[in-house]
């Protein structure tokens, strides 16, 4: 697993280790943690037509791959293989070997891509893009098992779920579906974002899809119990510019989203209520990923940057952030009186709990759209 970077930046003060490395020479696309074991390495996509495997402690480059002739839009390492699959907007799936760096085989779709998935299991591929269908292409012998259409406009993501009974794709139709892998056909078509949907991804146990879109919302829809019908989808407001990218963490606890305002955001699931934003990319934010153990993010920007952030004392990091502004906004440093934490309240505040104690009580309601 990874440990702080030696020689690390530190932005805002002392809140939050950050490691900042040039990866590429274009606009960095698509960003992955990656590795034999747990996440030591980062795989990235960029503009610049190559992919690269990357050492997050040196910064250096481990291995290249090149072969497109346009934008790698997206990549996807797959673990049980040691492959990687790639989608480029020269319409082309790639599948790579990461011993030698050299192409296995390559797929021809109809339209550029702009996205790509692989099955836990490491047998399937799944790639996607403007010619608004999902192609699902075997590993092994790089031939297509099926072809699924349903979207009226450019897929922007497709992703496999956990146990490979369900696939989810997002649009710009402005919808996100998930699809029966064994019927290949529409199950659920998911309809509450108000422009077009640019990602999506399954919480770890499969009862919940995240979504982010241009109207500059994250919803997480239930599923499993279609409660989202009568309630509608949880929504995550807080950024200022379209979302580009989400991602859950492996306990579900929290979300990591990516803008265009050049932030990223970290989401406590359970109350939709934001508990970071980092900022330091020059540039659109378009990916992010989190490590297996929650302590770390990796993201990817239009600036050719990627940044690595710990985030392994994130709710530690929300009270610093709130006393450094104890001169300049009138707060006063009170103990929490139900975790005995110092927080930051107005005089006149919401009794004695901490936002964290506050938002946990289960007499919450959440914000949800109309």
């Amino acid at each position: 697993m990874l440990s702080p970077p030696q020689g690390a930046a530190v932005a805002n003060d002392d809140e939050i280790k950050v490691k900042e490395m040039k990866t590429h020479y274009e606009a960095v696309n698509s960003c992955q943690f990656c590795g034999d074991s747990d996440d030591e390495k980062i795989l990235t996509a960029s503009d610049d037509k190559t992919l690269a495997i990357w050492d997050p402690h040196t910064g250096l480059q481990l291995q290249g791959f090149s072969g497109h002739q346009k934008s790698v839009s997206s990549c996807h390492f797959i673990k049980i293989t040691n492959r990687i699959a790639s989608a480029s907007w020269d319409k082309s799936l790639k599948l790579w070997n990461v011993e030698t760096g050299k192409e296995m085989w390559s797929a021809c779709h109809n339209g550029l891509l702009l996205s790509c998935h692989t099955s836990e299991d490491g047998r399937l591929a799944m790639a996607a893009g403007d010619d608004r269908t999902l192609n699902i292409w075997d590993i092994n012998s790089g031939e297509l098992v099926t072809c699924l259409k349903g979207h009226t406009n450019t897929v922007t993501c497709c992703r496999f779920g956990a146990e490979g009974n369900n696939y989810a794709s997002s649009s710009m139709d402005r919808t996100a579906r998930i699809w029966d892998s064994r019927m290949t056909r529409t199950k659920l078509t998911l309809r509450k974002h108000t422009n077009a949907v640019t990602s999506c991804c399954f919480t770890p146990n499969g009862r919940q899809l995240c979504t982010s879109s241009w109207d500059k919302n994250v919803l997480l829809w239930d599923i499993a119990t279609g409660r989202y019908r009568l309630e509608g989808p949880m929504i995550f407001k807080g950024h200022e510019g379209n979302v580009s990218s989400c991602i859950t963490s492996t306990d579900g606890s929290m979300i990591v989203s990516a803008s265009f305002d050049e932030s990223i955001i970290v989401w406590d699931t359970n109350t939709a209520r934001e508990k970071l934003k980092l900022k330091g990319h020059e540039g659109w934010v378009i990916d992010c990923d989190l490590s297996t153990d929650g302590n770390w993010i990796v993201s990817s920007s239009k600036d050719k940057m990627i940044r690595l952030w710990n985030i392994e004392d994130v709710d530690e990091i929300a009270y610093m952030y709130a006393k450094r502004s104890e001169n300049n906004l009138g707060l006063k440093i009170v103990l929490c009186e139900n975790c005995g934490k110092q927080f930051a309240a107005t005089a006149h505040g919401a009794g004695n709990l901490c936002v964290f104690c506050r938002l946990s009580q289960p007499s919450r309601s959440f914000a949800r759209l109309d």
